[in-house]
């Protein structure tokens, strides 16, 4: 295209906008099987919306990734002993 054209993707739900990255993107065929890819496009965050920049016109996506994630240690700890009691659990069914 002689001019980008600009995609707005509207009310983007994640679990914290304020730590997700935004990157607009495209699904290229003509690699081998087909990937996602930003060549070409340019993307701007605008809280939970996203704008895409682009000189052609496809297939196009936002992916979302969330930088960080909140680990809370007593759920952390109920896993431990969540697992602990199912392995002993298995041990006990196949001894008995």
């Amino acid at each position: 295209l002689p001019e980008p054209v600009l995609i707005t993707f509207t009310g983007i739900e994640s679990a914290d906008v304020n730590q997700s990255t935004f990157t607009c993107s495209f699904w290229n065929f003509s690699a081998a099987g087909g990937h996602w890819s930003s060549q070409d496009v340019s993307t701007r965050d605008s809280g939970v919306n996203a704008v895409c920049n682009s000189t052609h016109l496809t297939s196009f996506a936002v992916l979302v990734a969330v930088d960080t994630v909140a680990t809370d240690k007593v759920l952390e700890y109920f896993t431990y002993i969540g697992c602990g009691i199912s392995l002993l659990a298995l041990l006990a069914t196949i001894v008995c």
